[in-house]
């Protein structure tokens, strides 16, 4: 009896190895997911904190002024103008330009329409398209310059997998404010 008792104590001890061993590999399989994915997770915030530090940083206005005051202010101007451009509509500056134009070259005003007047009268209309063209032009690539350095700063401080995206988007806007998107000259300095 004595020897049945060793062999159960045997039979229960390898049992209990056996049993061991198989809730340690079990361990491992679940653990080594759980930390993968956390660790997976971490190195995504890393990535979302530092592009929120990057894009923190390209709208930091303090100090893109104090870094480059003049290309600020004639940002500022050229931002000024395009509101401009785009509230009073080029039609409305054109028109005053041209009223402006003809009070200073003198026209007379005549009650009657002989040839001369009907002639000046030509002359100041095409003038005034030739302006609202000129206008037009000149607010679309204002438009395209403005619009194609902020493409620039924000898509440097966006991810590689993001940036193209961002870049066509704001092409689209561009184009459909009336302007032409300028090519980049600088490639996109993603981290």
């Amino acid at each position: 009896m004595d020897n049945e008792l060793e062999v159960i104590r045997g039979q229960m001890e390898e049992t209990r190895a056996s049993l061991a061993e198989k809730l340690q590999a079990l361990e491992h399989e679940v653990l080594g997911p759980v930390e993968g994915a956390a660790e997976a997770v971490a190195n995504t915030v890393e990535t979302v904190q530092e592009t929120v530090e990057n894009v923190k940083d390209t709208l930091d206005l303090n100090k893109h002024v104090q870094n480059h005051p003049w290309l600020m202010m004639s940002g500022a101007v050229a931002v000024g103008y395009l509101g401009g451009c785009l509230i009073a509509g080029p039609t409305r500056r054109a028109d005053a330009v041209a009223a402006k134009m003809s009070t200073a070259s003198a026209i007379p005003a005549a009650s009657t329409t002989s040839e001369p007047v009907r002639e000046a009268n030509g002359h100041a209309a095409g003038k005034k398209g030739q302006l609202e063209e000129w206008f037009q032009s000149l607010c679309g690539l204002a438009v395209g310059t403005l619009l194609s350095v902020v493409r620039d700063a924000v898509t440097r401080s966006l991810p590689a997998n993001m940036a193209p995206e961002v870049s066509s988007l704001v092409d689209d806007l561009t184009t459909r404010l009336g302007g032409r998107p300028l090519r980049s000259n600088t490639a996109p300095n993603n981290p």
